[in-house]
């Protein structure tokens, strides 16, 4: 599974893109099903930090 991971300063961009990617996972034009979630949305740099060192062996 591929996590995305949203790093957006701007509130109502960040909902935006996180809104868009949800759409885009969930309308697949394709017959085989996307393999990915949105894991994490902030604005917070070290939240970002935080998370890929909590599941750093399921990202690489």
């Amino acid at each position: 599974m591929i996590d995305i991971l949203i790093l957006e300063d701007t509130a109502a961009e960040r909902l935006r893109y996180a809104d868009i990617i949800q759409k885009r996972i969930q309308v697949n034009p394709s017959d085989h099903p996307y393999d990915m979630q949105l894991a994490l949305a902030t604005a917070n740099p070290r939240e970002i930090l935080n998370y890929i060192q909590t599941h750093a062996e399921a990202l690489f």
